[in-house]
């Protein structure tokens, strides 16, 4: 009976002890992410439905289409202005969705421009790791916001703040998107700073 208790303590000192080892492990490794991510660049994903256009003037409803357009433009504008006002833990780019192949496979010269829609040049696209964000839907936790990704579009994971609400107080008030970019850039600065503090206990 007591080799029996033995064991079972055993193994529950076995199983704590492997969680301990896995939430060391993650959390190194967001330190990671984020670190290089505050030495690189963020590369936001802008709306073009072009399918969706492409469909409404083939079927003859330009008036639609043009609206379709018009609201992606002022979408699209929205996100801009909301990180140019906002943002400053790291520098932020754009490119349209359907240049997204392109930008997993890397090849970003000539499809990321900045805010001020000129493309960006060569030397300022020169970093080896980079990362993407969008405002959309997480996929396993299905809340809207803003969305940090690696650069082939993956959701970064807990204990990274790889996420900001777009919905707060029961999911009854909207934030705009200027106020959740600036919120993010606060948790991302604040979690910069604990990590690289010497007593949280990373060297």
């Amino acid at each position: 009976m007591k080799r029996t208790i033995q064991k079972l303590l055993t193994l529950l000192a076995l199983f704590f002890l492997s969680l301990s080892v896995c939430a060391q492990s993650d959390s190194e490794i967001a330190k990671d992410q984020l670190n290089k991510m505050k030495n690189s660049f963020i590369l936001v994903r802008l709306k073009t439905d072009s399918l969706k256009i492409h469909t409404l003037e083939k079927d003859g409803y330009k008036e639609e289409a043009e609206k379709v357009k018009k609201d992606l433009y002022n979408e699209n504008r929205e996100t801009i202005l909301s990180f140019s006002k906002t943002f400053d833990f790291c520098p932020v780019y754009f490119f349209y969705s359907n240049s997204s192949d392109q930008i997993r496979k890397g090849n970003l010269i000539g499809n990321v421009f900045d805010y001020e829609l000129n493309l960006v040049k060569k030397e300022l696209l020169s970093s080896q790791t980079f990362f993407t964000a969008e405002f959309g839907k997480t996929k396993n936790l299905g809340i809207h916001g803003l969305i940090l990704m690696d650069n082939f579009f993956v959701p970064l994971k807990s204990p990274f703040p790889f996420y900001q609400r777009q919905y707060v107080f029961f999911s009854m008030v909207k934030q705009s998107k200027a106020t959740i970019a600036k919120r993010l850039n606060k948790r991302l600065t604040e979690q910069y700073k604990t990590w690289n503090n010497p007593e949280w206990g990373f060297k």
